[in-house]
């Protein structure tokens, strides 16, 4: 299927067809390594004219990464990390006697401590509570 617009009317710079790469990996699907020496040219362009068009970017339904992208940008977030916070070395420090003693306990969320169990609305407040809790 042959498109007919160019990759410069998309703002690329250079006058190459489409159509053109989509017949010459069709042509020359046998030469797997020049295949993908075009595609790879061809990704790098869309990549680069992604990157520098934040608009047309997320208008566009795919992602062009380099392999290995995801993986460089875990390790980088892992080398940021500065160790947990204030609130989780708290929580660690009151429970890890009681987590040794019996870690299955560790599982056990506790229960909201409430004045009225009957009351609905201090029944809400409390999970609510809680819940904040748990984001800690």
């Amino acid at each position: 299927m042959a498109t007919s617009f160019t990759l410069n009317e998309l703002g690329r710079g250079e006058r190459e067809e489409v159509s053109s790469t989509v017949n010459y990996i069709r042509r020359y699907s046998h030469h797997v390594a020049q295949v993908a020496a075009r595609l790879t040219s061809v990704l790098v362009k869309i990549q680069q004219l992604l990157s520098n068009d934040e608009r047309l970017s997320k208008m566009v339904q795919y992602q062009v990464k380099e392999r290995g992208a995801n993986d460089k940008s875990r390790l980088e977030k892992v080398l940021q990390f500065q160790g947990p916070d204030p609130d989780t070395l708290a929580l660690l420090r009151d429970h890890h006697e009681g987590w040794l003693q019996n870690p299955a306990s560790f599982w056990v969320r506790p229960l909201p401590l409430m004045v009225d169990p009957t009351n609905a609305q201090e029944e809400i407040l409390c999970c609510y509570l809680q819940t904040m809790l748990d984001d800690a």
